[in-house]
């Protein structure tokens, strides 16, 4: 990231967190709108820092990493739900790259690039298909970039003995355990969650996942609190610090499920839904009536399952006499419990519903009317 980059990006983009298409306009349902939407609210400062960032640094701009940009996080992961735009772009094969995708497009745009949106689709399924490449083997093997992955808390211990001279783990020593962890978080921290594949995977973060730690930050919280313990000769009571974890997903698991109840409670018998389109279409001609805002379809809730937060939905309106797509497999990741590795269902499920039947449904697929 160039001077200008750092040293002004929070200030420009702070101008653009403030506003909301979401509370003037409708949530854009493809890039195209997307493009149309940011052109007419991003401010001319923001446009310039644009042309100027290279386009893999794009991300960079966007919130949670950027601290600003939120409007099209929003977009792509507002609420607990999955908009419009994001089914547009996974339905074309862009799963981890959505947001770099749609910053291009936008910086094409105003740089008056004449590359169409099909090749920076393109551009991008190449970029999926090298991830994809890299995840086979990236839960196994002992390095990543280059960098050598430990396989667990002895092998962290070591590494970073190997990278700290006596001076500073003497300094490291001295420091109380929670001082050492607020300090390191950032600095040394962030370089074990990147380096160490924490964020991306890799046989350490799969150790990890199996004490039940599935967040980078808890990863390397725990790799620090316990090579303080160690330097110090101290217990590392891993337990301890397992269930301290346990015990604080305990109470954010209370508040999401409080939420999830609440907005559950919201389908009563008899409401009359909309279809939201999160899977699919079952023809090209239902998309493009979708995106014209010209096919709607609708059900009726019959029944309830308030254990398992389903609604009982008969279909009464649809604009394809195939019906609708409610479940489809192919953008899935299935955790594999023998190899530990998330994988891609062996075969494609499709399943649809047509007009005048009934089905058990998340409530996430319908909005209230």
């Amino acid at each position: 990231m160039n001077w200008t980059l750092s040293n002004h990006c929070l200030a420009f983009l702070l101008l653009l967190s403030s506003f909301s298409l979401a509370q003037s306009k409708k949530l854009p349902k493809n890039v195209k709108q997307a493009v149309a939407y940011l052109e007419l609210e991003c401010p001319d400062s923001l446009k310039a820092l644009i042309k100027q960032t290279e386009p893999n640094e794009l991300k960079k701009l966007v919130y949670p990493t950027g601290k600003s940009f939120k409007v099209l996080f929003d977009w792509l992961y507002g609420d607990d739900e999955s908009p419009k735009l994001i089914n547009y772009i996974e339905s074309r094969g862009i799963n981890n790259y959505q947001k770099e995708l749609i910053l291009t497009a936008f910086r094409n745009h105003i740089l008056s690039n004449h590359i169409t949106e099909k090749e920076v689709f393109i551009s991008y399924k190449q970029q999926e298909r090298k991830l994809e490449a890299e995840n086979a083997i990236r839960y196994s093997t002992d390095s990543l970039n280059g960098v050598y992955i430990p396989k667990d808390l002895e092998e962290c211990f070591l590494q970073i003995n190997s990278f700290w001279p006596d001076s500073t783990r003497n300094n490291v020593r001295q420091w109380a355990e929670d001082i050492f962890g607020a300090r390191a978080h950032l600095g040394f921290g962030m370089w074990v969650r990147n380096n160490w594949g924490l964020w991306g995977g890799s046989r350490l973060s799969a150790y990890f996942n199996n004490l039940g730690i599935d967040h980078p930050d808890e990863m390397s919280g725990v790799i620090l609190t316990s090579y303080h313990r160690k330097l110090n000769n101290k217990s590392i009571d891993l337990q301890q610090q397992l269930e301290a974890i346990r015990e604080s997903h305990k109470n954010a698991d209370s508040i999401a499920l409080k939420q999830k109840k609440e907005r559950y409670e919201s389908y009563k018998l008899g409401d009359t839904l909309l279809f939201r389109y999160k899977h699919g279409f079952v023809s090209e001609k239902q998309e493009d009536l979708y995106d014209d805002d010209d096919c709607i379809a609708k059900g009726i809730v019959t029944a309830k399952n308030e254990k398992d937060f389903l609604i009982k939905v008969k279909v009464i309106k649809s604009c394809d006499p195939k019906g609708i797509i409610y479940y489809d497999n192919e953008n899935l990741m299935i955790f594999n419990q023998k190899t530990k590795v998330m994988e891609k269902p062996k075969k494609r499920l499709i399943l649809r519903i047509k007009l005048g039947k009934e089905y058990w449904s998340s409530y996430l697929d319908w909005d209230n009317l």
